[in-house]
């Protein structure tokens, strides 16, 4: 390399590198970490759950209503009506 070839650095720019520095040996005790489950309860619910309900509002039979059926003898093998 030619001394016209070599890289100098600008007239004025810091020598130092102002970049990271060390930490503070106080500061790693500060450090606290928590996962989920180990966090407060569970949280209470404030307000009550409301209830759905279904109302039928024709008169015509729903699938598997109909007594001897296909359908409602595989209605019969679900889980008990309320």
């Amino acid at each position: 390399m030619t001394d016209a070839e070599k890289l100098e650095l600008p007239k004025g720019a810091p020598v130092e590198d102002p970049g990271a520095h060390e930490l503070a040996e106080e500061s790693e005790s500060d450090d606290q970490f928590t996962d989920a489950a180990s966090g407060a309860g569970s949280p209470k619910i404030s307000s009550p759950i409301p209830k759905t309900r279904v109302e039928k509002v024709d008169d015509q039979p729903s699938h598997g209503e109909v007594p001897g059926t296909e359908a409602y003898e595989m209605r019969g093998q679900d889980a008990q009506p309320d």
